[in-house]
């Protein structure tokens, strides 16, 4: 289902939009708003990995546990 939109789009865009054939508009911006839509999930993906991985504890005899005591011996 499509649906209609009123934008504003500033001067220097605008020369660029009109250089745009017109039935490749509409197809131009639905896949520039699906790709800004995913970098934005994986922004999100990424902050919420960050929280989790530094709240996480040190798996027992992993290489970040052995970094981690090392670190504590200097």
């Amino acid at each position: 289902m499509s649906h209609r939109v009123n934008i504003l789009i500033e001067d220097d865009n605008w020369e660029i939009f009109q250089s745009i054939p017109k039935g490749e508009r509409s197809r131009l911006v639905n896949v520039l708003l699906h790709d800004w839509s995913l970098i934005q999930k994986r922004k999100l993906a990424f902050k919420k990995i960050e929280i989790i991985t530094k709240t996480m504890n040190p798996l027992p005899g992993s290489a970040e546990e052995w970094i981690r005591q090392n670190r504590d011996w200097e």
